[in-house]
């Protein structure tokens, strides 16, 4: 899967972009003169589109868009829902997009980016008590430098030329992850549990997950090992319980794949589900003692027992 979600917050600059509103969504609109007068719609395009734009929007935003000539220069503000509060201001120079200030609910700046010259970007973000957390500079999607600090303002680790370890916490400085930079990109994610015993270890390449992912429990017992190829699940998946192997799970191409084996203790083989393409399909086998108990699978439904030799044969 793509680094996005859980961890991607963390992992590149913000994808938020200033645009003007999509007109569907908009449920009233006031053109303001560059003068302070407001305008019909119908004049605003022959008084030349001098001024400022006020939208607002199905979901409760107040756009405010700031015009010269028709092009957009100066701040464009996005508010809260319902709210005066700004969340967001985004300032153009002639049409180009300069820098952009991301606020928290109290409308102070939590996190800001510059677009400088080229395809390069710096990033910076603050905690709640408005001390540095991080300071990023980006070559497209590749962290060239960043500096990371704690919430008590003290350097705590850096990347330089595209190499290095970044440090995660969030907004009030709760440690969350860190994260293994080379040549400006993701390779090794470790998240942690409250206790801040390690709680995974992803391995990346190109954005998705790649190689051996580990996770552990609070003790720091292993939970499991999964292998990932290209962002999906292929291989065998181990799961652990009290330290033992507890499980054996196959995959192919992101689904379950082949005969997944359950054990007591380790190492005595209790169980076999037989999967394919992520379905159970096939026998089902349970060991007690000497005595095997099998019921049979098509694409996840139980088979009748008079459908078994038609599905073995078919099998054959």
């Amino acid at each position: 899967m793509k680094i996005h979600t859980m961890i991607l917050a963390g992992l590149v600059v913000l994808g938020l972009t200033s645009c003007s509103p999509n007109q569907g969504d908009v449920v009233k609109q006031k053109y303001v003169h560059k003068y302070g007068l407001e305008v019909p719609s119908d004049d605003w395009s022959s008084r030349g589109e001098d001024g400022t734009v006020i939208s607002t929007l199905a979901n409760g935003v107040t756009v405010s868009n700031s015009y010269v000539h028709g092009t957009l220069h100066g701040e464009t503000t996005h508010t809260y829902p319902y709210s005066d509060i700004v969340k967001q201001v985004d300032l153009y120079e002639n049409g180009r997009l300069v820098k952009q200030t991301f606020n928290n609910e109290s409308g102070w700046p939590r996190e800001e980016v510059r677009y400088l010259a080229g395809n390069q970007k710096e990033k910076t973000a603050w905690y709640e008590n408005t001390s540095p957390q991080c300071v990023e500079l980006y070559d497209g999607d590749r962290l060239v430098r960043g500096q990371y600090y704690t919430s008590n303002n003290q350097l705590e680790s850096r990347v330089d030329r595209g190499d290095g370890m970044r440090i995660v916490r969030d907004f009030y400085g709760t440690h969350l992850r860190n994260e293994q930079i080379a040549n400006g990109t993701v390779t090794l994610v470790m998240t942690y549990h409250a206790n801040q015993v390690m709680e995974s270890e992803t391995p990346y390449c190109g954005g998705v997950i790649d190689g051996v992912r580990q996770t552990f429990h609070p003790s720091g017992e292993p939970r499991a090992s999964e292998c990932w190829v290209a962002g999906k699940q292929h291989g065998i998946t181990v799961e652990y319980k009290n330290g033992l192997v507890w499980r054996e799970i196959p995959f192919a191409d992101g689904h379950k794949e082949g005969v997944e084996k359950v054990y007591r203790n380790g190492k005595e083989l209790v169980e076999e589900i037989t999967w394919f393409e992520g379905k159970k399909h096939g026998p089902h086998r349970q060991y007690f003692d000497e005595i095997v108990k099998t019921e049979w699978y098509y694409r996840d439904g139980l088979m009748p027992k008079g459908k078994r030799e038609q599905f073995m044969t078919h099998q054959d």
